[in-house]
């Protein structure tokens, strides 16, 4: 590499590394100011083809129909929230993102996608093909039959495009 390409690389390392370290500030002060008031909980789920369980954050009423393996994920408004490469389902939690939207009546769910978050959920990345295929073995794994909104923010727009794109019938909406 010559000297100028290696300074730029030198230039994107050090702004990858300061924004990883902004970003972690940021989600551990809205962790440390964020009052637990008790809507949200966690729930484990196996998904097919990973080889551990899958940590999310749910509303009590949807965290209790997937524990319970019971139907009432599949008639109610869902909207899961799929975070990015920096942050976790836990990100979506302390914002208030998944209090506000339950208390508004709404079913929420937080996935931690695989190889982040809190159990590192499958314990390794997954490639683009896996990534197609992650959130339509989740939500069947969950019961969910009715339309849901996806809201995904940079990486996780990685899982919900192609679960979009793939499948436009079982899609309410989009926010990416």
């Amino acid at each position: 590499l010559s000297k100028d390409m290696k300074s730029c690389l030198g230039v994107i390392v050090f702004a990858v590394i300061v924004f990883a370290r902004a970003s972690y500030d940021l989600e551990s002060s809205l962790a440390a100011a964020y009052v637990d008031n008790g809507i949200v909980t966690s729930v484990e789920v196996a998904v097919p083809g990973l080889a551990s369980k899958v940590h999310l954050l749910a509303d009590r009423a949807t965290a209790a129909d997937i524990a319970q393996r019971g139907a009432g994920v599949s008639r109610s408004k869902l909207i899961v929230f799929l975070h990015g490469a920096i942050f976790s389902a836990k990100t979506w939690q302390v914002v208030g993102s998944l209090d506000a939207l339950a208390h508004a009546g709404f079913r929420v769910v937080a996935v931690d996608l695989p190889g982040y978050g809190q159990l590192r959920s499958g314990a390794q990345k997954q490639s683009m093909v896996e990534r197609q295929a992650f959130l339509t073995a989740l939500l069947k794994e969950i019961r969910v039959t009715s339309k849901v909104l996806i809201v995904a923010a940079s990486m996780g727009g990685t899982y919900g495009a192609p679960f979009v794109l793939g499948h436009p019938e079982q899609v309410a909406g989009y926010v990416s």
